[in-house]
Parts: structure tokens; C-alpha cells; sequence
């Protein structure tokens, strides 16, 4: 009979698979760590422009602000000019809102729109998207678009978030911008109002009826045409705004929302009663019949209060249920909101790569002194 021999390793077939083995512990440190150090995913697009106090008006202009028709707002209603004001016949509604000349609170809030209207002209444009002129029946994504000569469109505008609702919205326009009458802008996938944004070189006009969304920060004058509504705010470097029967209402930002976690309620059980638990009779008086007769009545009493006790014991149980329903609810107010983690494997797996890295190491630093070693014999 013939003897089965199943050769041993040669020396190179031995230092290939310490090579090997280091080289996937390589890779393992590689891989692991770079998932395990990656951050949370990016909003799409730039950063909001930074408009500080600006945010709190709904029009503020350079040189006046005029009113025909009955205008309700959400913000403030300013105009920055020393010699300017606001022109409304009192039908700019709350009449409160209204600042009728210059203070230091509406130059602070005019200082504040200069520099977002600077860091909206210099937010990085997304390459080889230039925006024709017309843009009625589009659909753009976060980012910033621009636009060298006039912008306008007739139609709907659809501007999606691509289920990130901190997707920014930057679109430069280098002349005026004109929306035609009863176009619209709508949003789907998460986009919102409060991060749009329109910085206009010139003028800009909305047409009437027009549903707009976002920020005009314009250069020039403004103007909002007959029946206009607004999910944003009309702000005017140097130039005048003229409204005419409009509707502000305001564009901050919805929280965005986590589904409770489903949770299995049982019903609280009433454990039976124990002899721990169950009352301790009170000790016989010697005294005569009435008296004991009292007793009795008086222990009948005092059962009856414990059972009543015991009852209130269950009572606890579903007041210890209701802590813990109250807890759940915590735990998903309390749950961060935002884009989510990107994930991977836990930090612990890039250690372990790390140990394969040095073990497969030190096997191929032992496999070559042997080889110098039987070398040398």
C-alpha cells in the first residue's frame, strides 16, 4: 500500500502567505477605519449666507417701501434710507411690524443684509450649470446656479431636496429677475423655503398672483405685482420695494421628525396576593363580649382598609406603566435630528486590523532570518 505524502511549504510558498496574510490585514485597517471615521453626510449645496438681524424682516429696502391694498406680514416692514419711509396708508398689517423712519436697529439689519448679499454673490457655483433665461418647467437640486444676463421663468419652477431638507438653494442672477404672472415655485423631497435664496444684480418683479418661496436679496428696487404671496422675505440693498395687496408668511425651518419607535404595551398585572403581603390579624383584647365585638368590627375595618391598600398597590403598577410610556416619549423627543450617521462597522474593528497588520508583520521579519539562518548552515 502506498502511502499518502502531502508536501510541506516550501520556504517562498511559506513567505507568499505571510505576505498575503499581512497585506489583508493591510487592507482591513484601511477599510475599516476610513468607514469608522467618516462623518455624518453633508447637507447639499453652500452654507445659508449669513443675513444676522436681517432675518427678522419680511421687506426691508434701501430707499422706501410703498404699499397699495391690504399687505399682512410675519416680520418686520423697514426702509434703511435717512430720508426715506414706509408709504402703507396704515393697510400693512400687524400695524405694529411697521418702522416708519431709520433707527439703529434697521441700519444694524441693513449693515447685516450687505454681507449676506455678499456671501450669496460669492458662493461657489456648481460647475458647467449655467441657468438659461427661462427656467419655468425645471427641476434643480441643491447647490448654487448663476445666471451672466436676466432670469426669469413663466411656469413652475420645482426645486427638490433629494430628501435632505438642509439642501441650500443659491441662485445668482447677474441683470433682473422676472417671474410672469401666476408661475410658482414648488419644492418636493425636503427642499424648504428658508434655505432658498435669489441675490439679483438689478431689479426684480413678481408677477401677480405669483406663489413664491425663498429670499430675494436684489441690488436694486423690487417689486411684488397684485395678489403675490410670499414664504420668504423681500430685501433691497440700495433700492426701493413696492408692494401691492401681498401675503408674507414666514420661512423658517421645519424640524425634521423621527417616527416613534414601536413599542409592545402589555397591560399591568396585579400579582396575587402573598403571604408577606396579606394583612396581619391584630391581637384579641380580654375583654368582655361588646368589647370584642367592637374588636371584631374594628379588624373587619382594618382588612378592609388593607385590601384597599393592596388595591392601591395595582394602582402603582399603572402609574409605573404610564412612567415608562412617559420615558419612551422622551427618548424620541430627545433623538438627534439632521442627516444621519454614515454608519459602519464600530470603531473597535480598526484595532483588530491594526494587530493583523503587526502579527503578519513579525511572521514574515521570523521567516526571513530562518531563511538567512539555514543560509548560513
Amino acid at each position: 500500500m502506498i502511502a499518502s505524502h502531502v508536501p510541506a511549504l516550501t520556504r517562498p510558498s511559506r513567505h507568499h502567505l505571510v505576505l498575503a496574510t499581512a497585506a489583508t490585514g493591510l487592507a482591513a485597517v484601511i477599510a475599516v477605519t476610513a468607514v469608522s471615521m467618516a462623518g455624518p453626510a453633508r447637507a447639499a449645496g453652500p452654507p445659508d449666507p449669513g443675513l444676522g438681524t436681517a432675518l427678522d424682516y419680511s421687506v426691508l429696502a434701501g430707499e422706501g417701501v410703498t404699499n397699495t391694498g391690504s399687505t399682512t406680514v410675519v416680520g418686520l416692514v423697514a426702509s434703511a434710507g435717512i430720508q426715506t419711509t414706509v408709504a402703507d396708508n396704515g393697510a400693512i398689517s400687524p400695524p405694529g411690524n411697521v418702522r416708519r423712519g431709520a433707527n439703529l436697529a434697521v441700519s444694524a439689519a441693513k449693515a447685516d443684509l450687505l454681507v449676506g448679499y455678499g456671501q450669496a454673490a460669492a458662493a461657489p457655483v456648481i460647475p458647467n450649470t449655467p441657468l438659461l433665461g427661462e427656467i419655468g418647467g425645471q427641476t434643480l437640486t441643491g447647490g448654487t446656479y448663476t445666471r451672466a444676463g436676466s432670469l426669469g421663468f413663466t411656469s413652475t419652477l420645482t426645486l427638490d431636496g433629494e430628501n435632505d431638507p438642509s439642501s441650500v438653494f443659491i441662485i445668482q442672477v447677474a441683470a433682473d429677475f422676472n417671474v410672469a404672472s401666476s408661475a410658482q415655485v414648488v419644492f418636493t423631497r425636503g427642499a424648504q423655503a428658508c434655505h432658498v435664496y435669489w441675490q439679483i444684480g438689478n431689479d426684480a418683479v413678481i408677477g401677480t398672483n405669483t406663489d413664491f418661496q425663498g429670499t430675494i436679496l436684489a441690488g436694486n428696487d423690487i417689486s411684488a405685482r397684485t395678489g403675490a404671496t410670499f414664504a420668504g422675505r423681500l430685501l433691497s440693498n440700495v433700492g426701493a420695494i413696492t408692494l401691492d395687496s401681498n401675503t408674507f408668511t414666514s420661512p423658517t425651518c421645519a424640524a425634521a421628525t423621527t417616527p416613534p419607535p414601536t413599542t409592545a404595551t402589555t397591560a399591568p398585572v396585579t400579582p396575587a396576593p402573598s403571604a408577606s403581603t396579606r394583612p396581619t390579624p391584630r391581637p384579641t383584647r380580654s375583654t368582655d363580649s361588646s368589647d370584642g365585638g367592637s374588636s371584631d368590627g374594628d379588624g373587619g375595618s382594618s382588612d378592609g382598609s388593607d385590601s384597599d391598600s393592596d388595591g392601591s398597590d395595582g394602582g402603582a403598577g399603572d402609574s409605573d406603566a404610564a412612567g415608562g410610556d412617559s420615558f419612551a416619549d422622551g427618548g424620541t423627543s430627545s433623538s438627534a435630528t439632521g442627516i444621519p450617521d454614515a454608519g459602519g462597522p464600530p470603531m473597535y474593528l480598526a484595532p483588530v486590523g491594526v494587530l493583523a497588520v503587526l502579527l503578519g508583520a513579525g511572521l514574515v521579519v521570523a521567516s526571513r532570518r530562518r531563511q538567512h539562518g539555514s543560509h548560513r548552515g
